[in-house]
Protein backbone atom coordinates (compact mmCIF):
# COMPACT_ATOMS: atom_id res chain seq x y z
CA UNK A 1 0.00 0.00 0.00
CA UNK A 2 1.39 3.37 -0.77
CA UNK A 3 0.92 5.44 2.54
CA UNK A 4 -0.16 9.29 0.73
CA UNK A 5 2.86 11.89 1.93
CA UNK A 6 2.26 15.69 2.51
CA UNK A 7 3.64 16.12 -0.63
CA UNK A 8 1.47 14.09 -2.45
CA UNK A 9 -1.48 15.47 -0.30
CA UNK A 10 -0.15 19.17 -1.28
CA UNK A 11 -0.12 18.49 -5.01
CA UNK A 12 -3.54 17.02 -5.19
CA UNK A 13 -4.31 20.02 -3.56
CA UNK A 14 -2.43 22.36 -6.05
CA UNK A 15 -3.86 20.42 -8.97
CA UNK A 16 -7.11 21.60 -7.87
CA UNK A 17 -6.52 25.03 -7.47
CA UNK A 18 -4.66 25.54 -11.37
CA UNK A 19 -7.54 23.67 -13.22
CA UNK A 20 -10.04 26.10 -11.03
CA UNK A 21 -12.23 23.65 -9.23
CA UNK A 22 -14.49 25.31 -6.76
CA UNK A 23 -13.88 23.77 -3.55
CA UNK A 24 -16.27 23.67 -0.47
CA UNK A 25 -15.12 20.83 1.36
CA UNK A 26 -12.77 18.08 1.88
CA UNK A 27 -12.27 14.72 3.78
CA UNK A 28 -9.46 12.38 3.04
CA UNK A 29 -8.92 8.88 4.80
CA UNK A 30 -5.69 6.46 4.82
CA UNK A 31 -5.09 3.57 6.53
CA UNK A 32 -7.38 4.61 9.90
CA UNK A 33 -6.43 8.51 9.71
CA UNK A 34 -7.76 11.49 8.83
CA UNK A 35 -5.54 13.19 6.94
CA UNK A 36 -7.40 15.87 5.77
CA UNK A 37 -10.39 17.62 7.18
CA UNK A 38 -11.34 20.93 5.59
CA UNK A 39 -13.97 23.70 4.46
CA UNK A 40 -13.05 26.74 2.55
CA UNK A 41 -14.92 30.44 2.79
CA UNK A 42 -17.27 30.85 2.93
CA UNK A 43 -18.85 27.54 3.88
CA UNK A 44 -17.82 25.90 7.38
CA UNK A 45 -17.76 22.33 8.32
CA UNK A 46 -20.74 22.14 9.66
CA UNK A 47 -22.58 23.32 6.07
CA UNK A 48 -25.26 20.54 4.70
CA UNK A 49 -24.80 20.09 1.01
CA UNK A 50 -26.52 18.63 -1.44
CA UNK A 51 -25.08 15.76 -2.20
CA UNK A 52 -27.17 14.84 -5.34
CA UNK A 53 -26.79 11.26 -6.80
CA UNK A 54 -24.23 10.32 -4.04
CA UNK A 55 -27.66 9.21 -2.57
CA UNK A 56 -28.19 6.38 -4.69
CA UNK A 57 -25.16 4.64 -3.09
CA UNK A 58 -27.16 5.19 0.32
CA UNK A 59 -30.26 3.98 -1.20
CA UNK A 60 -28.25 0.58 -2.30
CA UNK A 61 -27.27 -0.35 0.64
CA UNK A 62 -30.69 -0.02 2.57
CA UNK A 63 -31.43 -2.55 -0.71
CA UNK A 64 -29.06 -4.42 0.60
CA UNK A 65 -29.77 -4.59 3.97
CA UNK A 66 -33.48 -6.10 2.87
CA UNK A 67 -31.64 -8.38 0.86
CA UNK A 68 -29.69 -9.72 4.16
CA UNK A 69 -33.10 -9.91 5.53
CA UNK A 70 -34.17 -12.01 3.41
CA UNK A 71 -37.17 -9.39 2.52
CA UNK A 72 -36.90 -9.73 -1.32
CA UNK A 73 -34.35 -10.81 -4.31
CA UNK A 74 -32.41 -9.13 -6.82
CA UNK A 75 -34.40 -11.63 -8.89
CA UNK A 76 -37.78 -10.07 -8.15
CA UNK A 77 -39.77 -8.30 -10.06
CA UNK A 78 -40.50 -4.78 -9.01
CA UNK A 79 -44.11 -5.22 -9.71
CA UNK A 80 -44.14 -7.85 -7.24
CA UNK A 81 -44.67 -5.18 -4.72
CA UNK A 82 -46.91 -2.74 -6.74
CA UNK A 83 -49.09 -4.91 -8.30
CA UNK A 84 -51.80 -2.07 -8.24
CA UNK A 85 -49.69 -0.28 -10.94
CA UNK A 86 -49.00 -3.92 -13.32
CA UNK A 87 -52.74 -2.21 -15.68
CA UNK A 88 -50.52 1.00 -16.52
CA UNK A 89 -47.01 -0.32 -17.80
CA UNK A 90 -46.21 1.45 -20.65
CA UNK A 91 -45.28 -1.89 -22.29
CA UNK A 92 -45.60 -5.73 -20.90
CA UNK A 93 -41.52 -5.63 -20.39
CA UNK A 94 -42.24 -3.38 -17.97
CA UNK A 95 -43.63 -6.65 -15.59
CA UNK A 96 -40.78 -8.11 -15.95
CA UNK A 97 -38.04 -5.58 -14.99
CA UNK A 98 -36.49 -6.72 -11.30
CA UNK A 99 -34.66 -5.21 -8.64
CA UNK A 100 -31.42 -5.71 -10.38
CA UNK A 101 -32.22 -3.85 -13.28
CA UNK A 102 -33.35 -1.03 -11.17
CA UNK A 103 -29.92 -1.20 -9.34
CA UNK A 104 -27.59 -1.05 -13.02
CA UNK A 105 -30.02 1.20 -14.42
CA UNK A 106 -30.88 -1.19 -17.18
CA UNK A 107 -34.63 -1.44 -17.24
CA UNK A 108 -34.99 -0.38 -20.36
CA UNK A 109 -36.05 3.09 -21.28
CA UNK A 110 -34.19 5.65 -23.05
CA UNK A 111 -35.54 8.38 -20.96
CA UNK A 112 -36.71 9.56 -18.10
CA UNK A 113 -40.89 10.43 -17.25
CA UNK A 114 -41.24 13.72 -17.90
CA UNK A 115 -43.35 13.86 -14.52
CA UNK A 116 -45.39 17.47 -13.34
CA UNK A 117 -46.32 18.79 -9.82
CA UNK A 118 -49.51 16.43 -8.79
CA UNK A 119 -48.58 13.48 -10.90
CA UNK A 120 -48.35 10.11 -9.52
CA UNK A 121 -44.81 9.87 -9.84
CA UNK A 122 -44.86 5.64 -9.96
CA UNK A 123 -47.43 5.52 -12.58
CA UNK A 124 -45.68 8.03 -14.80
CA UNK A 125 -42.51 6.34 -14.53
CA UNK A 126 -44.35 2.68 -15.04
CA UNK A 127 -46.64 4.20 -17.95
CA UNK A 128 -42.58 5.31 -19.91
CA UNK A 129 -42.35 2.60 -22.71
CA UNK A 130 -39.70 -0.19 -22.15
CA UNK A 131 -38.07 0.01 -25.72
CA UNK A 132 -35.03 -2.71 -24.58
CA UNK A 133 -34.84 -5.71 -22.77
CA UNK A 134 -34.56 -5.15 -19.61
CA UNK A 135 -31.54 -6.21 -17.83
CA UNK A 136 -29.40 -5.75 -21.00
CA UNK A 137 -28.22 -2.05 -21.42
CA UNK A 138 -27.21 0.93 -19.30
CA UNK A 139 -29.02 4.20 -19.60
CA UNK A 140 -28.56 5.97 -16.57
CA UNK A 141 -31.78 6.87 -15.09
CA UNK A 142 -32.09 8.67 -11.40
CA UNK A 143 -36.06 7.87 -11.85
CA UNK A 144 -34.84 3.75 -11.55
CA UNK A 145 -33.88 4.91 -8.24
CA UNK A 146 -37.04 6.75 -7.22
CA UNK A 147 -38.61 3.23 -7.66
CA UNK A 148 -36.48 1.12 -5.86
CA UNK A 149 -36.67 4.16 -2.86
CA UNK A 150 -40.71 3.48 -2.99
CA UNK A 151 -39.77 -0.31 -2.56
CA UNK A 152 -37.97 0.15 0.39
CA UNK A 153 -40.72 1.84 2.22
CA UNK A 154 -43.17 -1.09 1.15
CA UNK A 155 -40.78 -3.97 1.85
CA UNK A 156 -39.80 -2.17 5.12
CA UNK A 157 -42.79 -1.15 6.34
CA UNK A 158 -40.95 2.52 7.38
CA UNK A 159 -40.72 5.55 5.70
CA UNK A 160 -37.59 6.15 3.88
CA UNK A 161 -36.00 8.56 6.27
CA UNK A 162 -37.03 6.30 9.05
CA UNK A 163 -35.27 3.10 7.66
CA UNK A 164 -32.37 5.28 6.36
CA UNK A 165 -31.67 6.36 9.90
CA UNK A 166 -31.67 3.14 11.29
CA UNK A 167 -29.67 1.07 9.58
CA UNK A 168 -27.09 4.10 8.18
CA UNK A 169 -27.36 7.57 9.92
CA UNK A 170 -27.62 7.01 13.37
CA UNK A 171 -25.09 4.05 13.27
CA UNK A 172 -22.78 6.75 11.72
CA UNK A 173 -23.33 8.51 14.26
CA UNK A 174 -24.92 11.16 11.81
CA UNK A 175 -27.80 13.29 13.93
CA UNK A 176 -28.30 16.40 10.98
CA UNK A 177 -29.37 15.94 7.78
CA UNK A 178 -31.99 16.42 5.42
CA UNK A 179 -33.70 14.24 2.69
CA UNK A 180 -35.93 15.72 -0.26
CA UNK A 181 -39.23 14.84 -0.75
CA UNK A 182 -41.97 14.98 -3.63
CA UNK A 183 -45.63 16.22 -3.19
CA UNK A 184 -46.56 13.02 -2.00
CA UNK A 185 -44.57 12.89 0.71
CA UNK A 186 -41.87 10.07 -0.76
CA UNK A 187 -38.16 10.60 -0.70
CA UNK A 188 -36.59 11.47 -4.11
CA UNK A 189 -33.89 8.52 -3.57
CA UNK A 190 -31.84 9.21 -6.15
CA UNK A 191 -31.27 12.93 -5.17
CA UNK A 192 -32.25 13.51 -1.68
CA UNK A 193 -29.44 14.18 0.33
CA UNK A 194 -28.55 17.08 2.40
CA UNK A 195 -25.15 15.86 4.31
CA UNK A 196 -21.62 17.47 5.70
CA UNK A 197 -18.98 16.36 4.09
CA UNK A 198 -17.30 13.98 6.91
CA UNK A 199 -20.34 12.40 7.39
CA UNK A 200 -19.90 11.51 3.88
CA UNK A 201 -16.52 10.90 4.83
CA UNK A 202 -17.58 8.02 7.64
CA UNK A 203 -19.89 6.22 4.92
CA UNK A 204 -17.04 5.74 2.27
CA UNK A 205 -14.85 4.61 5.24
CA UNK A 206 -17.25 2.25 6.38
CA UNK A 207 -17.71 0.44 2.84
CA UNK A 208 -13.78 0.26 3.05
CA UNK A 209 -13.73 -1.65 6.47
CA UNK A 210 -15.58 -4.51 5.32
CA UNK A 211 -18.92 -2.83 5.83
CA UNK A 212 -17.97 -1.32 9.68
CA UNK A 213 -17.76 1.97 11.31
CA UNK A 214 -16.45 1.94 14.89
CA UNK A 215 -17.47 -1.72 15.45
CA UNK A 216 -21.07 -1.59 14.18
CA UNK A 217 -22.27 -3.42 10.88
CA UNK A 218 -23.15 -0.22 8.12
CA UNK A 219 -23.66 -2.28 5.48
CA UNK A 220 -24.33 -5.78 4.86
CA UNK A 221 -20.77 -8.14 4.27
CA UNK A 222 -21.84 -9.89 1.29
CA UNK A 223 -23.15 -6.17 -0.32
CA UNK A 224 -19.66 -4.80 0.35
CA UNK A 225 -17.86 -7.06 -1.98
CA UNK A 226 -21.24 -6.74 -4.70
CA UNK A 227 -21.62 -2.67 -4.84
CA UNK A 228 -18.67 -1.95 -6.46
CA UNK A 229 -17.89 -4.80 -8.70
CA UNK A 230 -18.52 -4.21 -12.52
CA UNK A 231 -22.47 -5.07 -12.79
CA UNK A 232 -22.79 -3.78 -15.98
CA UNK A 233 -20.65 -2.29 -18.76
CA UNK A 234 -21.51 1.70 -19.70
CA UNK A 235 -18.59 2.35 -22.22
CA UNK A 236 -20.86 1.93 -25.42
CA UNK A 237 -23.06 5.24 -24.17
CA UNK A 238 -21.07 7.29 -22.22
CA UNK A 239 -18.56 9.86 -24.28
CA UNK A 240 -15.21 8.31 -23.93
CA UNK A 241 -13.22 11.42 -23.07
CA UNK A 242 -15.32 10.91 -20.04
CA UNK A 243 -12.73 8.06 -18.77
CA UNK A 244 -14.30 8.13 -15.06
CA UNK A 245 -17.46 7.61 -15.92
CA UNK A 246 -16.95 4.81 -18.49
CA UNK A 247 -15.50 2.12 -16.89
CA UNK A 248 -18.30 0.62 -15.79
CA UNK A 249 -21.45 0.63 -13.03
CA UNK A 250 -21.99 -1.49 -10.26
CA UNK A 251 -25.04 -1.41 -7.86
CA UNK A 252 -25.51 2.43 -7.83
CA UNK A 253 -22.10 2.99 -7.62
CA UNK A 254 -19.62 4.22 -10.29
CA UNK A 255 -16.47 2.05 -11.33
CA UNK A 256 -13.12 4.15 -11.37
CA UNK A 257 -9.80 4.38 -13.61
CA UNK A 258 -7.79 3.68 -11.01
CA UNK A 259 -9.15 0.70 -9.53
CA UNK A 260 -11.98 1.49 -6.37
CA UNK A 261 -15.43 2.84 -6.69
CA UNK A 262 -17.05 5.88 -6.19
CA UNK A 263 -20.58 7.40 -5.04
CA UNK A 264 -21.06 10.43 -7.52
CA UNK A 265 -23.38 13.62 -7.56
CA UNK A 266 -24.10 16.28 -9.70
CA UNK A 267 -21.45 19.16 -9.42
CA UNK A 268 -18.43 17.09 -8.50
CA UNK A 269 -19.60 15.45 -5.01
CA UNK A 270 -17.65 12.79 -4.69
CA UNK A 271 -17.71 9.38 -2.02
CA UNK A 272 -14.41 7.84 -3.55
CA UNK A 273 -13.43 4.24 -1.98
CA UNK A 274 -10.23 2.93 -2.85
CA UNK A 275 -9.22 -0.49 -1.16
CA UNK A 276 -5.99 -1.13 -2.95
CA UNK A 277 -4.36 2.20 -1.12
CA UNK A 278 -7.24 1.76 2.23
CA UNK A 279 -8.04 5.54 1.12
CA UNK A 280 -11.38 7.69 1.18
CA UNK A 281 -11.62 10.68 -0.13
CA UNK A 282 -15.32 13.24 -0.28
CA UNK A 283 -15.45 16.13 -1.64
CA UNK A 284 -18.09 18.44 -1.69
CA UNK A 285 -17.41 21.68 -4.82
CA UNK A 286 -18.49 23.24 -7.95
CA UNK A 287 -16.92 21.06 -10.58
CA UNK A 288 -17.65 19.96 -13.84
CA UNK A 289 -17.83 16.54 -12.95
CA UNK A 290 -15.56 14.08 -10.25
CA UNK A 291 -12.92 13.45 -13.42
CA UNK A 292 -11.46 16.41 -12.52
CA UNK A 293 -11.07 15.57 -8.84
CA UNK A 294 -10.07 12.19 -9.14
CA UNK A 295 -7.32 12.63 -12.62
CA UNK A 296 -5.78 15.68 -9.59
CA UNK A 297 -5.66 12.80 -7.12
CA UNK A 298 -4.15 10.67 -9.51
CA UNK A 299 -1.59 13.25 -11.11
CA UNK A 300 -0.78 13.70 -7.52
CA UNK A 301 0.31 10.46 -6.36
CA UNK A 302 1.99 9.26 -9.66
CA UNK A 303 3.94 12.32 -9.72
CA UNK A 304 5.21 11.72 -5.63
CA UNK A 305 6.60 15.33 -5.23
CA UNK A 306 9.25 14.85 -2.46
CA UNK A 307 9.16 18.43 -0.77
CA UNK A 308 5.83 20.35 0.44
CA UNK A 309 4.63 22.56 -1.56
CA UNK A 310 4.03 26.27 -0.52
CA UNK A 311 0.24 25.75 -1.13
CA UNK A 312 -2.15 28.87 -1.14
CA UNK A 313 -5.49 28.25 0.82
CA UNK A 314 -8.90 27.67 -0.68
CA UNK A 315 -11.59 29.81 -0.49
CA UNK A 316 -13.83 31.34 -2.78
CA UNK A 317 -13.38 34.91 -3.57
CA UNK A 318 -15.92 37.67 -3.36
CA UNK A 319 -17.27 39.45 -6.96
CA UNK A 320 -13.68 41.46 -8.29
CA UNK A 321 -14.53 45.07 -9.13
CA UNK A 322 -15.48 48.12 -7.83
CA UNK A 323 -16.14 48.01 -4.44
CA UNK A 324 -18.96 50.64 -4.72
CA UNK A 325 -20.83 52.65 -6.76
CA UNK A 326 -18.36 55.87 -7.49
CA UNK A 327 -20.02 57.12 -10.18
CA UNK A 328 -22.43 59.42 -8.72
CA UNK A 329 -25.83 57.09 -10.35
CA UNK A 330 -27.17 55.84 -7.41
CA UNK A 331 -30.20 57.95 -7.57
CA UNK A 332 -31.45 56.21 -10.82
CA UNK A 333 -30.67 52.91 -9.67
CA UNK A 334 -33.23 52.46 -6.59
CA UNK A 335 -36.72 51.53 -7.26
CA UNK A 336 -39.26 48.78 -8.37
CA UNK A 337 -38.77 47.96 -12.32
CA UNK A 338 -41.63 46.01 -14.30
CA UNK A 339 -40.33 43.43 -16.73
CA UNK A 340 -41.14 43.17 -20.37
CA UNK A 341 -43.09 39.83 -21.14
CA UNK A 342 -41.42 36.84 -20.42
CA UNK A 343 -42.24 32.77 -20.46
CA UNK A 344 -40.36 32.26 -16.25
CA UNK A 345 -42.91 34.43 -14.52
CA UNK A 346 -40.92 37.60 -13.38
CA UNK A 347 -43.24 40.35 -12.08
CA UNK A 348 -41.16 42.61 -10.50
CA UNK A 349 -37.37 43.76 -9.95
CA UNK A 350 -36.54 45.62 -6.62
CA UNK A 351 -33.09 47.06 -6.46
CA UNK A 352 -31.61 48.81 -3.47
CA UNK A 353 -27.80 50.07 -4.40
CA UNK A 354 -25.79 51.25 -1.19
CA UNK A 355 -22.91 53.96 -2.25
CA UNK A 356 -20.47 53.00 0.52
CA UNK A 357 -18.32 50.20 0.95
CA UNK A 358 -20.02 48.90 4.30
CA UNK A 359 -22.91 46.81 2.41
CA UNK A 360 -24.10 46.52 -1.32
CA UNK A 361 -27.20 46.01 -2.44
CA UNK A 362 -30.44 44.38 -1.51
CA UNK A 363 -32.48 42.78 -4.68
CA UNK A 364 -35.98 41.49 -4.52
CA UNK A 365 -37.66 39.57 -7.48
CA UNK A 366 -40.94 38.31 -7.56
CA UNK A 367 -41.71 35.66 -9.17
CA UNK A 368 -45.29 34.11 -10.22
CA UNK A 369 -46.39 35.47 -7.20
CA UNK A 370 -43.97 35.13 -4.54
CA UNK A 371 -41.40 37.48 -3.52
CA UNK A 372 -37.44 36.19 -3.21
CA UNK A 373 -34.91 38.78 -1.68
CA UNK A 374 -31.39 38.95 -1.34
CA UNK A 375 -28.32 41.01 -0.06
CA UNK A 376 -25.12 40.96 -1.15
CA UNK A 377 -21.84 42.44 0.19
CA UNK A 378 -19.05 44.69 -1.45
CA UNK A 379 -15.39 42.71 -1.15
CA UNK A 380 -16.35 40.05 0.71
CA UNK A 381 -19.13 37.42 1.16
CA UNK A 382 -22.48 38.15 3.66
CA UNK A 383 -24.19 35.20 5.21
CA UNK A 384 -27.77 35.15 5.20
CA UNK A 385 -30.14 32.79 7.11
CA UNK A 386 -34.01 31.77 7.36
CA UNK A 387 -35.04 33.91 4.52
CA UNK A 388 -33.95 32.98 0.95
CA UNK A 389 -35.57 30.45 -1.42
CA UNK A 390 -33.49 29.67 -4.08
CA UNK A 391 -35.99 29.95 -7.50
CA UNK A 392 -32.79 30.92 -9.34
CA UNK A 393 -31.47 27.14 -10.64
CA UNK A 394 -34.96 27.32 -12.60
CA UNK A 395 -34.28 30.68 -14.62
CA UNK A 396 -32.91 29.28 -17.77
CA UNK A 397 -33.96 28.30 -20.76
CA UNK A 398 -35.74 25.01 -20.85
CA UNK A 399 -36.08 24.44 -17.45
CA UNK A 400 -39.07 23.57 -15.71
CA UNK A 401 -40.56 24.85 -11.89
CA UNK A 402 -39.40 22.08 -9.28
CA UNK A 403 -41.82 18.98 -9.31
CA UNK A 404 -40.57 18.08 -5.97
CA UNK A 405 -40.48 20.76 -2.85
CA UNK A 406 -41.82 24.11 -2.56
CA UNK A 407 -38.80 25.47 -0.91
CA UNK A 408 -34.93 24.40 -0.85
CA UNK A 409 -34.80 23.38 3.26
CA UNK A 410 -31.03 24.46 3.89
CA UNK A 411 -31.41 28.25 5.34
CA UNK A 412 -27.68 29.30 4.82
CA UNK A 413 -26.54 31.16 1.59
CA UNK A 414 -23.73 34.01 0.80
CA UNK A 415 -23.87 37.23 -1.48
CA UNK A 416 -21.30 39.39 -2.86
CA UNK A 417 -21.12 42.12 -5.26
CA UNK A 418 -19.26 44.69 -7.16
CA UNK A 419 -19.04 47.51 -9.74
CA UNK A 420 -17.80 46.06 -13.00
CA UNK A 421 -18.05 49.82 -14.59
CA UNK A 422 -20.41 52.52 -14.03
CA UNK A 423 -23.60 51.08 -15.78
CA UNK A 424 -22.95 47.09 -14.73
CA UNK A 425 -23.30 45.33 -11.23
CA UNK A 426 -22.52 41.81 -10.48
CA UNK A 427 -24.08 39.69 -7.98
CA UNK A 428 -22.89 36.41 -7.18
CA UNK A 429 -24.76 33.76 -4.72
CA UNK A 430 -23.49 30.31 -3.08
CA UNK A 431 -25.77 28.40 -1.73
CA UNK A 432 -25.23 25.59 1.07
CA UNK A 433 -28.41 23.84 -0.81
CA UNK A 434 -27.06 24.09 -3.93
CA UNK A 435 -23.79 23.33 -5.66
CA UNK A 436 -23.84 25.19 -8.22
CA UNK A 437 -22.67 29.02 -8.81
CA UNK A 438 -25.39 31.49 -9.23
CA UNK A 439 -24.66 35.06 -11.10
CA UNK A 440 -26.70 38.37 -12.00
CA UNK A 441 -25.12 41.05 -14.43
CA UNK A 442 -27.24 43.94 -14.27
CA UNK A 443 -26.52 46.83 -17.14
CA UNK A 444 -28.21 49.86 -16.45
CA UNK A 445 -29.50 52.03 -19.37
CA UNK A 446 -30.98 55.90 -19.67
CA UNK A 447 -34.59 56.37 -19.83
CA UNK A 448 -35.18 53.96 -16.77
CA UNK A 449 -34.42 50.62 -18.01
CA UNK A 450 -32.23 48.01 -16.77
CA UNK A 451 -31.22 44.01 -18.45
CA UNK A 452 -30.54 41.48 -16.19
CA UNK A 453 -28.58 38.66 -17.16
CA UNK A 454 -29.11 35.33 -15.37
CA UNK A 455 -26.32 32.79 -15.03
CA UNK A 456 -26.37 29.44 -13.65
CA UNK A 457 -23.34 26.70 -13.96
CA UNK A 458 -21.13 24.73 -11.72
CA UNK A 459 -18.59 27.27 -12.50
CA UNK A 460 -19.17 30.03 -14.11
CA UNK A 461 -17.19 30.64 -17.64
CA UNK A 462 -18.71 32.49 -20.47
CA UNK A 463 -18.24 28.96 -21.95
CA UNK A 464 -20.50 26.48 -19.76
CA UNK A 465 -23.06 29.32 -18.03
CA UNK A 466 -26.75 28.85 -18.82
CA UNK A 467 -27.99 31.77 -19.03
CA UNK A 468 -30.49 34.03 -20.15
CA UNK A 469 -31.66 38.05 -20.57
CA UNK A 470 -34.51 39.56 -18.69
CA UNK A 471 -35.75 43.53 -19.61
CA UNK A 472 -36.99 45.73 -17.30
CA UNK A 473 -38.82 48.95 -17.83
CA UNK A 474 -41.37 51.29 -16.35
CA UNK A 475 -39.53 51.87 -12.98
CA UNK A 476 -41.43 52.72 -9.90
CA UNK A 477 -40.17 54.85 -7.29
Amino acid sequence: MQTLTPGMINRFLWNLKEREVELRSLCLYQDGNMLLKKAYAPFSEDSLHPVYSVSKSFLSVLIGWLLEEKKLKLSDPWILYFPEYQSYAGSPAFWTVTIRDLLTMTLGQKREAPVQKGDDWIRKIVEEPVVIKPGTQFFYNSQASFLLGVLVERVSGKSYQAYLEEKILAPLGISVYECETNQAGQAIAGLCLHLRTEDVAKFGIALLEGGQYQGRQIVPKFWVSEVGKKQVENKDVIAPEKVEDCQGYGYQFWLCSQGGYRCSGLYGQLCYIWPEKHLVLAANSAASGNGEILSCLYDAIRENPSEELDFQEFGIPPVKGEPALRFGKCWRLNGTWVPKPNDFGIELLELSVDEGEKFGCQIGITRRGIRYAFDAAYGRWLLQEDRFTPFTPYLYKGAMDPVYHEEFLSRKFYGSCAWKDSDTLIVQLRAENYSGVLEFVFRFFEKDMVEMDYRVSAYLTEENALSVKFAFTGKEQ
